[in-house]
């Protein structure tokens, strides 16, 4: 008699002990962020018996082992959080990671594409180096932000200037834009030829007298130096239509009642409360200098000097002169019978001496810094990569993923809103994270399945050694 029976029964045995150590792998990591569960797939062993004359019909069982653990790529639920930081995927693709470390000097140091990785688990903060990392040394990868482009090269590390990003290009101011509505029933509070910049007043403490004046705009902008208070006041002109506007700053101390002067000019409205024009002089050299709408505008905007005179500011009040005519914007500063205030403001660059004070990401994975000064840049975009076969991928602990042969080369892309391949199968979901995919109920059914495969063969085990008992007690 064959002893292979008790093989057979003892490979089932460590068979389903196999099974049961993945099953509790699952369990244990029923709450970890990211985690994908994992399966047992079982396949027979088979020996030639010999009881047969050809050798298909000659093979028996000799028992099972596990020929392979594959890994559940289903989505896992999505919990939310209180940390921007902390992001989940909503469809398809892997965040990239490069593993890093500090060395013996204290540097942290990325590795190389060696190093690099993919995860469902994004719970990142910015390390004291800048670097957008986890807890375990992971850098996310991504591209520096070019308008909405899709990236052609490969990712790189994710990492911020904590004083000032070096992906923030703009510095001087270039552009201010302020939007108002200005009271079509308002009175001329500065007649006179040079209406409110003959009011002005330097040396004064309150420079502009508020009698002089219907509206006072106020707004920073950046020269070399940094931050730049700039006002610029509006008043009723002689005209029923025509408003006056004068833009200064205020300088810190001086003896000269015209510093502070930058431009004045006057905007004109229709009889709809619409721009129909508007004129600019340049302060300059001790006098005014006219500006032609042909010659001197740029994107068709009138452009005042930096108090600093090193960079020229655009003065966009939602009009630009356009092949030989002002074309407004849909949003557009108006003269209707309301109170004067202002709509919107803003302006371009940023203070050479701001720090970035927090990061969002939004649904592309567009990073967005905002820095000490109120300035916010786009810099950068979040990498993702898929596989064209997901199931080769080899776990390597830490909810994360290595490439292999079987996987393939990865497929970076970016998260929505773009028609490459890709895009449109994924989106980011900021303050939140996946939970791990485990179903708790059907691993507790996969354990007793398991439980009771064990015991049958540890049956069969048994039932074997009686037989053989049998048999050896026939020879005494």
């Amino acid at each position: 008699m064959s002893i292979s029976s008790i093989y057979s029964g003892m490979s089932g045995m460590q068979t389903m002990a196999g099974a049961m150590a993945v099953v509790g792998g699952n369990i244990a990591n029923v709450e970890t962020i990211g985690y994908r569960g994992s399966r047992a797939n079982f396949q027979e062993i088979l020996s030639n018996s010999g009881y047969a004359r050809t050798p298909a019909q000659s093979q028996s069982g000799y028992g099972s082992s596990i020929g392979s653990i594959s890994n559940d790529f289903s989505a896992g639920d999505i919990e939310t959080t209180s940390s921007p930081l902390d992001l989940a995927i909503s469809g398809k693709g892997f965040f990239v990671v490069k593993q890093g470390a500090y060395d013996n000097a204290g540097n942290f140091v990325v590795g190389t594409d060696n190093d690099t990785y993919y995860t469902r688990a994004f719970h990142f903060n910015i390390i004291k180096d800048g670097y957008l990392a986890n807890a375990n040394g992971c850098v996310a990868q991504g591209w520096a932000y070019v308008d909405d482009q899709f990236p052609s090269s490969d990712p790189i590390d994710i990492r911020f200037d904590l004083e000032r990003d070096t992906y923030s290009t703009e510095q001087v101011t270039s552009q201010m834009k302020i939007i108002s509505n200005l009271n079509h029933d308002a009175m001329d509070k500065s007649p006179g030829v040079n209406g409110l910049s003959g009011n002005w007043d330097a040396t004064n403490i309150e420079p502009m007298p508020e009698t002089a004046y219907d509206l006072k705009t106020p707004q920073k902008i950046y020269d070399s130096e940094g931050i730049k208070d700039i006002d610029v006041y509006y008043d009723k002109a002689a005209g029923v239509n025509t408003w006056e506007y004068l833009i200064t700053y205020k300088p810190d101390s001086t003896a000269n009642p015209n510093d502070g002067l930058l431009a004045r000019g006057e905007i004109v409205f229709n009889e709809s409360g619409y721009i129909a024009g508007m004129t600019m002089d340049r302060y300059s050299g001790g006098g005014w200098a006219p500006q032609s709408a042909s010659n001197n505008t740029v994107n068709g905007h009138f452009t005042f000097s930096t108090p600093l005179g090193d960079g020229d500011v655009e003065f966009d009040v939602g009009t630009a002169y356009v092949d030989g005519s002002w074309v407004n914007d849909p949003f557009a500063t108006t003269q209707f019978s309301l109170n004067s205030y202002a709509i919107s403001q803003n302006s371009n660059g940023f203070d050479p001496a701001s720090s970035l004070t927090s990061i969002s990401i939004d649904t592309k994975g567009v990073i967005t810094g905002a820095y000490s000064d109120g300035h916010q840049t786009q810099l950068y975009r979040l990498a993702l990569g898929t596989f064209q076969n997901q199931f080769g991928l080899s776990p390597v602990g830490k909810s994360l993923f290595m490439a292999t042969d079987a996987s393939g080369d990865p497929n970076y892309f970016t998260a929505g809103g773009r028609t490459d391949e890709y895009s449109n199968v994924a989106k980011i979901i900021s303050n939140a994270v996946e939970r791990s995919n485990v179903k708790i109920a059907n691993e507790f059914s996969n354990m007793i399945m398991i439980q009771r495969g064990f015991q049958a063969s540890s049956k069969g085990v048994a039932a074997a050694d009686q037989m053989l008992q049998t048999a050896i007690g026939m020879m005494r």
